[in-house]
């Protein structure tokens, strides 16, 4: 396994493996547990939520699905190494060099089971829970 992303928070890194398992690639998220303990524990990269990919060898397709399926940056700082990045105009920390994006939603989908309409950013009916039905994109 290998780490792909450092998230702001769970439902960041949420909505990033989502965007993965979208393509095709299994991705966990990890650290989510000590989401909780802010503020008692330090927010590093170590503590931080983060996405991993299963496949050591989806990680390069990983960052570059997540490079292009993300928007511009707006963290206030940065989660690698606390740098304030308000005002930069480069997605990358000058610091540390760790680039930072926020996610984009996809075009809005229906589920196959309920007929439900769905937001984009969710792989997931909210209402019955089924997965979103979408093609993997070839390897």
């Amino acid at each position: 396994m290998i780490k792909v992303y450092s998230a702001r928070d769970p439902a960041e890194a949420h909505l990033v493996a989502a965007v993965l398992k979208e393509h095709g690639i299994a991705a966990i998220v990890l650290g989510e547990a000590l989401w909780s303990a802010r503020g008692e524990l330090p927010l590093t990269p170590d503590s931080a939520p983060s996405v991993w990919v299963a496949d050591d060898g989806d990680a390069e397709r990983a960052r570059h699905l997540i490079a292009t399926e993300c928007g511009p940056p707006n963290p206030a700082r940065c989660q690698n190494c606390g740098y304030d990045l308000r005002g930069l105009p480069e997605p990358r920390c000058p610091k540390c060099g760790q680039p930072f994006t926020r996610l984009k939603p996809g075009p809005p989908w229906t589920c196959p089971r309920c007929g439900e309409q769905c937001e984009g950013q969710f792989a997931q009916c909210w209402k019955c829970g089924r997965e979103r039905e979408t093609p993997a994109e070839p390897r």
